[in-house]
């Protein structure tokens, strides 16, 4: 019998080619790029082949994730903020895959909220995939699931809200870099 293709195939996707993940200064691809760290956090564009649509939560982008043994908050446990920072980035390149998102427009999260369902042990890969749920109005919903490569351990999962904004709006005031002054006892 001859095998059938899948209705799918994954495409590598390029950080540098997007000004903010280029920066120096970026979470996950610069100060935390390194051995230890974030070894490794590949992203890959899910591309249908089939030309069905699907209806409702669709798998949009895959994560190939490399953790180090420097990102601990318990004894050889990643830390769950590291986990949801990871699953917050992820969806974010969920946002720029979606066609259904204007690319002069900023798009910020708005909340996650994350699920820890098995701990991530130090020096562990993982993948984390990415669904686009909905949008309504200027709100975009995704989902994310972040587990063992084969599937069977599910380490966290996540739900998360982003908003679409003007470019115009996201622009620093003044006020935002003014230095907090403490009165103190005379």
């Amino acid at each position: 019998a001859a095998s059938q293709s899948p209705d799918y195939y994954y495409e590598k996707l390029n950080s540098e080619e997007l000004e903010r993940t280029a920066l120096k200064d970026h979470a996950v691809f610069g100060s935390l790029r390194e051995d230890g760290k974030v070894e490794r956090f590949n992203v890959y564009k899910r591309v249908e082949t089939s030309g069905r649509q699907a209806e409702g939560k669709k798998e949009i982008a895959l994560v190939d994730v490399r953790v180090g043994n420097k990102l601990n908050g318990n004894r050889s446990i990643v830390h769950g903020g590291i986990i949801t920072l990871l699953l917050d980035e992820a969806i974010g390149w969920g946002v720029e895959v979606n066609e259904d998102v204007d690319k002069d427009t900023a798009t910020m999260t708005c909340y996650i909220h994350t699920n820890f369902r098995a701990p991530l042990h130090e020096n562990s890969n993982s993948v984390i995939r990415v669904y686009f749920e909905e949008r309504k109005g200027r709100k975009l919903y995704f989902s994310g699931r972040m587990e063992s490569y084969d599937g069977r351990v599910l380490y966290a999962d996540a739900n998360a809200m982003f908003v679409v904004a003007p470019m115009s709006k996201i622009k620093p005031k003044p006020e935002d870099r003014a230095e907090l002054t403490i009165p103190s006892k005379l």
